[in-house]
């Protein structure tokens, strides 16, 4: 349709700028720092920042979709910017990237990068989070509140152990061959 055409060309040239602005991070070495998290803005677009380091664009370039997709509007019993798993899945189409729904079982079966839905201590809500493994730190969670957890930690830096958090139910697996 014509609206996919428009976000398409706009992502492709925000991610055209993105790429010159992230053309070198600190993680792009092997045994630097591992990645920081893109933070959310709000107290519920965490499925906005988890989407960008997942497309690998900016929170701006994310926001954008989620506003093409009506997200930015407030819904019935939700906040602005709030997202479940179609919404985000909807999302990365618009980016293309592909993605598979996946039954979470334990943070060793995780083999690739994805989006996590995890307890935030509410009944009815939950909290999104992006993970993903590199040969030098081994699986790393990056919380859109600030936060890395990793596998393997990281001698002082801002890390916490997986068990911090316990995905619920099933995550967005974003390999090619889930």
């Amino acid at each position: 349709s014509e609206l996919r055409l428009q976000i398409s060309t706009t992502i492709r040239q925000t991610k055209a700028m993105d790429q010159q602005e992230r053309t070198q991070q600190p993680w792009d070495d092997p045994g630097l720092l591992p990645p920081l998290p893109i933070l959310q803005q709000t107290s519920s677009d965490c499925g906005v920042a988890c989407l960008a380091m997942a497309a690998n664009v900016t929170y701006a370039s994310a926001l954008y979709v989620f506003d093409e997709l009506g997200l930015e509007q407030k819904r019935k019993g939700r906040a602005v910017y709030s997202s479940n798993f179609r919404n985000l899945r909807d999302a990365l189409r618009v980016l293309h990237c592909p993605s598979r729904l996946r039954r979470f079982t334990s943070w060793s079966a995780v083999q690739g990068p994805g989006i996590f839905k995890v307890d935030n201590g509410s009944r009815y809500n939950w909290h999104w989070v992006y993970a993903t493994r590199d040969s030098v730190h081994g699986l790393v969670i990056l919380d859109p509140l600030g936060a890395r957890y990793l596998e393997d930690g990281y001698n002082g830096l801002d890390s916490h152990p997986l068990s911090y958090w316990t995905p619920k139910g099933s995550w967005i697996c974003l390999s090619k061959n889930p």
